[in-house]
């Protein structure tokens, strides 16, 4: 199935939560399972072309596909595309731009 997110729309594919370890220490993402579920951390699929101001300038989304994000909790529309959860977001749910 062919997704185009419209206006400024991000579809995104959350990334598991890891467990990390440091010797004795568990890092990161394991304790945030236990109070959210979700994964705050997703890569960008496609992004929509932006949304027009009243003067008519688009406003280009700022993330690309491809590109490794954080979410805010609890952020997105979870959907279901051939088989594979997705979610829908707005540039406002995404906190940060993540270099792998």
């Amino acid at each position: 199935m062919n997704f185009k997110p419209l206006g400024n729309n991000i579809l995104a594919k959350r990334i598991k939560p890891r467990r990390l370890r440091s010797g004795p220490i568990i890092l990161a993402d394991a304790d945030n399972a236990r109070v959210n579920p979700k994964s705050q951390m997703a890569v960008v699929v496609a992004v929509g072309p932006g949304k027009h101001t009243t003067d008519g300038v688009r406003l280009e989304v700022g993330v690309n596909p491809g590109e490794q994000v954080m979410t805010k909790f609890y952020a997105g529309t979870d959907i279901t595309l051939d088989g594979e959860e997705f979610v829908i977001l707005k540039p406002e749910e995404i906190v940060a731009a993540v270099e792998v």
